[in-house]
């Protein structure tokens, strides 16, 4: 500990900022008690490409910001707030039509529960989300969780059909059917070959946490679809 205390001092601030670029393209992300999860450093590949980033909550918002050219669903707890995002019909609406509209929309994880028609939770439970995506999830008791090297299937708002990209899962629910264009696929540990997510037009929801820095166009293909 020591030794781990002493490197750490020798490293100084430099005092440099990271400097934005006018944006280019309005971008809303989903960011409450039900989607918390972004990792920082993608969040400035994004500043850094271009977009002006705009909080909205599924919780409590009518309906999305006004003027935007794509909207991002990150990670969090869908399954803890069930019930009131699904009380939320105006916003699930909004999403949906949004989706429908052409505009980019990606989701990670629990973005991808909340696109889907439905999420059944531990109880039992049915609550309605938004039918964005033609998927159901269930939530089980047995937790997914690993890094991964995927490649895309399809083309999406983030990486072309082909593109190799690196991130993690971790999560507790599941599909209840396969999906009909699944996003990317994986071999895990052992070798078994998994195809998941969600991708079609401009709409892309994955269980996948990307690492937007192991691929830097992913950040600057998504603002360019949205400006």
């Amino acid at each position: 500990m020591d030794a781990l205390l002493a490197c750490t001092a020798m490293a100084a601030p430099s005092g440099e900022s990271l400097h934005f670029p006018t944006p280019v393209a309005r971008i809303g992300y989903a960011l409450d008690e039900a989607f918390s999860f972004y990792y920082p450093d993608a969040l400035d590949e994004l500043r850094l490409q271009g977009a002006e980033l705009i909080p909205f909550s599924p919780l409590r918002d009518a309906g999305l910001p006004d003027g935007l050219g794509g909207v991002i669903f990150g990670g969090g707890y869908p399954e803890a707030h069930a019930a009131q995002l699904a009380a939320n019909a105006s916003m699930r609406s909004a999403v949906r039509d949004f989706a429908a509209s052409g505009r980019p929309v990606v989701a990670e994880c629990g973005g991808l529960m909340y696109l889907g028609r439905s999420l059944l939770d531990l109880a039992g439970e049915r609550h309605e989300m938004c039918g964005a995506v033609p998927v159901d999830t269930q939530m089980q008791p047995r937790l997914s969780l690993g890094y991964r090297e995927a490649e895309a299937l399809t083309d999406s708002p983030l990486v072309p059909a082909g593109t190799q990209v690196r991130g993690h899962e971790f999560h507790y629910s599941q599909p209840l059917t396969p999906s009909p264009c699944p996003a990317y696929r994986w071999t895990l540990p052992g070798g078994t070959e998994v195809t998941e997510g969600y991708a079609s037009g401009q709409v892309l929801a994955s269980y996948l946490h990307l690492h937007y820095g192991a691929a830097p166009e992913v950040a600057r293909r998504l603002v360019q679809a949205c400006r």
